[in-house]
């Protein structure tokens, strides 16, 4: 895979030199917040909600707030160096400067492996919870950076993290919706401590039977189907945890369901 361009405060730049100093935030503290979105033809699908989610949780830690033009230009410009017409994801990063100006820091990676249904598994260390930013999506969050790291060494799709009473709370990359065992419409709650999702919001303003409820780890072994959600895959079936199927009893049709309402949404 050839390297690829980087963007950084509006300006391209060529892969291997250096982007961020020494004293920014990021590497400072960690202390920065992140988007990734799926780009083709320079566009970002739901540029919007990734705009005002840089923005809302660059202000809840207290970072400076992009610019929202400048994030959309960001997208369209890495989007085009790195992907031409073509898909992609770009990830935005927002940190602060030494001089406290705001630092918007662009990536890109291909698409990858775009598997249609997923293989998941379960973390044994305990999500911390809410914490101090409840639904930032934090840059480098030691937590998800743990369980991404688990994910790919076992083969896996996904790793789904449980709080320390048993409850899911959110996966590695995706927010989980699914079919409880009575044909509920269920997701866990936000509130336990998952990153606020853009593909969830979607879902919460499109679908008002969806229900947030503390969900067991459990309760996943008993529902009718499981879907991962999340900004760059939209809907993905999850047909396996922990070596064990899932069921499929309503004959994969919320799947399709999520698929439909995320792919119609524009803007």
């Amino acid at each position: 895979m050839k390297p690829l361009p980087l963007w950084i405060d509006g300006r391209l730049l060529a892969p291997g030199g250096p982007v961020l100093e020494a004293d920014d935030s990021a590497i400072l503290a960690g202390h920065a917040c992140n988007t990734s979105a799926l780009v083709g033809d320079g566009e970002a699908r739901w540029a919007a909600g990734h705009v005002a989610r840089l923005r809302r949780d660059a202000a809840a830690l207290a970072l400076p707030i992009p610019d929202s033009i400048l994030v959309l230009q960001a997208f369209s410009e890495l989007g085009h160096a790195a992907f031409g017409t073509g898909p992609g994801v770009v990830r935005l990063q927002v940190s602060q400067a030494a001089d406290g100006a705001v630092r918007l820091l662009g990536t890109a990676r291909p698409l990858g492996s775009n598997r249609l249904h997923w293989r998941a598994g379960t973390l044994s260390t305990a999500h911390p919870g809410p914490g101090p930013w409840p639904g930032v999506k934090r840059a480098g969050d030691p937590h998800l950076a743990a369980a991404r790291a688990a994910c790919n060494a076992r083969g896996l799709d996904e790793v789904l993290l449980v709080d320390r009473e048993g409850y899911l709370i959110e996966g590695s990359r995706s927010s989980l919706v699914f079919f409880d065992s009575d044909g509920e419409l269920v997701t866990p709650d936000p509130g336990r401590g998952g990153v606020r999702s853009i593909a969830r919001d979607i879902l919460f303003e499109t679908l008002p039977e969806l229900r947030r409820r503390n969900v067991p780890i459990g309760a996943l072994r008993s529902a009718r189907e499981v879907v991962a959600v999340n900004a760059v895959r939209g809907a993905r079936p999850i047909r396996e945890l922990d070596g064990c199927a899932l069921g499929t009893a309503s004959g994969g049709s919320l799947g399709d369901r999520l698929a439909e309402v995320l792919n119609t949404r524009v803007g």
